[in-house]
């Protein structure tokens, strides 16, 4: 009888802050000062993607290999 109970205050307490969440309204951006953009010039994202990409295959392969070594081999 308790996890029911339990349960069904979970329930109501989600429900209750879905529906105090969702009634608000969005508050207004801030204003606007000077001129709108970046400062400094644009910077690739791509400009060590290569050493990104290497790292997490080599991060990969050592998990892997990690999560293999702790299993136990058969004799």
């Amino acid at each position: 009888m308790k996890i029911i109970s339990s349960k069904f205050l979970m329930v109501f307490f989600f429900m209750f802050n879905v529906v105090t969440v969702l009634a608000g309204s969005t508050p207004p951006g801030p204003p606007q000062k000077g001129p709108a953009g970046p400062i400094g010039p644009p910077t690739p994202i791509d400009e060590n993607l290569v050493f990104l990409l290497v790292g997490a295959l080599s991060f990969g392969i050592y998990s892997i290999y990690k999560h293999k070594s702790k299993q136990k081999t058969p004799a």
